[in-house]
């Protein structure tokens, strides 16, 4: 009895740290697309928050396998960039 709880929850804990450890990865893929947006339109005048906003819902647009940037990728898709601009707040 009591080596099948052990089993459970040491199951349960490698799950756990598999489970964090994709979304470290997804974190880390997701940054390095979404951080040079902002770093880019930054000087555009967009306060951090507008810019988090429109660069995450241009990422969220593009297929995971896309190897273009965001800032690439929008200038061939207008309808998106508008649609996030609107969704982000920038004017």
């Amino acid at each position: 009895m009591f080596g099948r709880i052990v089993v459970v929850v040491l199951g349960s804990v490698l799950g756990t740290s598999s489970a964090l450890g994709t979304l470290a990865d997804d974190l880390r893929r997701d940054g390095a697309k979404i951080n040079p947006c902002v770093r880019t339109y930054k000087s555009a005048g967009a306060n951090d928050i507008v810019l988090l906003k429109f660069c995450t819902c241009m990422y969220r647009k593009m297929d995971i396998d896309e190897i273009q940037s965001i800032v690439e990728w929008e200038a061939t898709h207008i309808s998106e960039r508008r649609a996030c601009r609107r969704e982000a707040g920038w004017k």
